[in-house]
């Protein structure tokens, strides 16, 4: 008789145990919301700005590498091109960086003796109302607050 009874209060307090672990509390389950969505408040816009930077560290490259293109096509050519095919061995006016956040253009002088490239942000990207980053052949970078020397 003394085994049964102790077997029944095992019993109960394992059912009463389990009962306890079976899910979480209307409290804790807001609390949890509540640190994500305190989290997601300061992380996202984080991110977004590590983006823009990264997308326009990528535009300031290439500038960098047309900028010594135009460089190399002028000590071989005596005036600078006028758009970016020669530079790049093709037909076209334009560039695009490889993630298409930039357009890149080039314009020349007259006369073919200095230039400015200017990175353009496409419309439909995330870079749109980060504005213009150019490059001049004296090496003037503008706007200077957003180079990364």
């Amino acid at each position: 008789m003394i085994i049964n009874q102790r077997l029944t209060q095992l019993s109960c307090a394992t059912m009463t145990y389990e009962r306890k672990i079976k899910g979480f509390s209307l409290i804790e389950l807001l609390i949890v919301v509540a640190l994500v969505g305190i989290l997601a408040v300061v992380a996202i816009p984080s991110y977004q700005e590590y983006s823009t930077r990264a997308n326009r560290s990528e535009a300031q490259a290439f500038l960098m590498d047309a900028y010594n293109l135009q460089n190399q096509f002028k000590l071989d050519n005596r005036v600078y091109a006028s758009t970016m095919g020669p530079l790049y061995n093709s037909n076209v006016e334009t560039m695009s960086t490889k993630t298409g956040n930039y357009l890149i253009s080039v314009a020349t002088a007259a006369n073919g003796f200095s230039f400015t490239l200017t990175a353009t942000p496409t419309a439909d990207s995330s870079q749109s109302a980060d504005g213009a980053l150019t490059l001049s052949s004296e090496g003037l970078q503008l706007p200077a607050d957003k180079w990364v020397n």
